[in-house]
């Protein structure tokens, strides 16, 4: 009898060591990694900018020679910039109401943020292609279509996310506001979408790829202004950093 009740209380410990990882596994540790992935991604998009030579002719094709010159570097610079602020603003609203993670959850975000980190080179590649000028019409395609598919995956990849972390409210709490987790699903599935809409048919029409703009445009207003904005309804405890 004494044996038998070692083996369970060893079991029992063993359980409790388990569950000490449950506090290192926080909210507030995911959210601090991706600010920082953030940071450095949108630092890297601005390095990517070409730098002019201004005091004379360059060498051909080595530098730009005027600012005017730069003009689509400048337009897709602000493209990818803004695309990842709303990356981080879309993350940031859902991880407001998600108060628990665990393993799967660590792993999800992580892959996450290795597609949003694709997002400078996505870019510098739809720059290096000349993808907004009318020749180069195959290689704009395929760098506009590349584009796309790299936001709407990032952009699934934060669906996954939120699914998985509202499913049975398995890691937001159970009073969280009813209008909350639909909203901010359908905001996302809208996004994903318009990008899935330009990616299909960017070979047949080479704008179409551009439909991630589009996407973009309407995830900044119903972010900000929109009926989908969720910045009420919380009624959880803070969750711990």
């Amino acid at each position: 009898m004494d044996e038998a009740m070692e083996v369970g209380e060893n079991k029992a410990d063993q359980r409790d060591s388990r569950d000490r990882w449950t506090p290192n596994l926080t909210p507030g540790r995911i959210e601090a990694l991706t600010d920082g992935v953030f940071a450095i991604a949108m630092t890297i998009i601005v390095l990517e900018l070409s730098v002019p030579y201004l005091l004379g002719p360059s060498p051909p094709g080595e530098h730009p020679t005027s600012f005017l010159e730069m003009w689509q570097e400048f337009y897709i610079y602000v493209v990818g910039f803004i695309t990842l602020g709303i990356y981080w603003i879309l993350h940031r609203y859902m991880f407001f109401f998600i108060q628990r993670s665990d393993g799967v959850l660590i792993w999800l975000n992580i892959l996450f943020l290795m597609l949003a980190s694709m997002v400078p080179f996505s870019t510098k590649v739809l720059s290096a292609n000349a993808a907004l000028l009318p020749r180069a019409q195959g290689e704009a395609n395929a760098a506009t279509a590349f584009f796309a598919v790299t936001t709407m995956a990032t952009i699934l990849m934060l669906l996954v996310i939120w699914r998985y972390a509202t499913r049975g409210y398995r890691l937001v709490d159970p009073d969280i506001d009813e209008r909350i987790i639909p909203a901010l699903t359908r905001v996302i599935l809208i996004g994903v979408t318009i990008n899935a809409i330009g990616v299909a048919v960017s070979y047949v029409f080479p704008w179409a790829g551009l439909l991630s703009f589009v996407a973009m445009a309407f995830m900044i207003i119903a972010t900000a202004y929109g009926r989908y904005r969720p910045v009420e309804g919380r009624t959880a405890t803070p969750k711990q950093a």
